[in-house]
């Protein structure tokens, strides 16, 4: 008989062994490595192959959350489209319309002020005095 190089039929030897081992320890009195120690081998190889589930699960979801948005985008874009950005009709499917056109304020003033052109520094204090 060949050992498996199925990883199923190579979980199944092992549960298989460890149960003949404790049902038949007269026959197989003191094997190598003890039925406790390979219990612990087996569970721990099924929470390894429980996260590696879970870590495929949690790209499959990402990638059918990503193909979910992108699909949703579409749609809005259709929808702002069709009601012209009409902020209630767009309620209507728990979006909303542009907001209202705020305007920029105005910039602060520069602290130091270099014309490069004439080569002239100037300080605040001269920043808006005329020559």
């Amino acid at each position: 008989m060949k050992f498996p190089t199925e990883e199923e039929k190579i979980v199944t030897l092992g549960q298989k062994m460890s149960g003949g081992f404790q049902a038949n320890s007269d026959i197989h009195p003191a094997p190598p490595i003890n039925t406790l120690e390979l219990d612990e081998a087996l569970t721990a190889y099924a929470a390894r192959r429980d996260e590696a589930v879970a870590a495929r699960a949690i790209t499959a979801k990402q990638e059918t959350l990503q193909m979910l948005a992108d699909k949703i985008k579409t749609n809005l874009r259709y929808a702002e489209m069709a009601v012209n950005f009409d902020d209630d009709k767009l309620q209507a499917i728990g979006w909303g319309g542009r907001r209202e056109k705020t305007p920029l304020a105005p910039p602060g003033q520069a602290p130091n002020l270099v014309a490069a052109e004439q080569g002239v520094r100037l300080d605040q204090t001269q920043v808006g005095q005329t020559r």
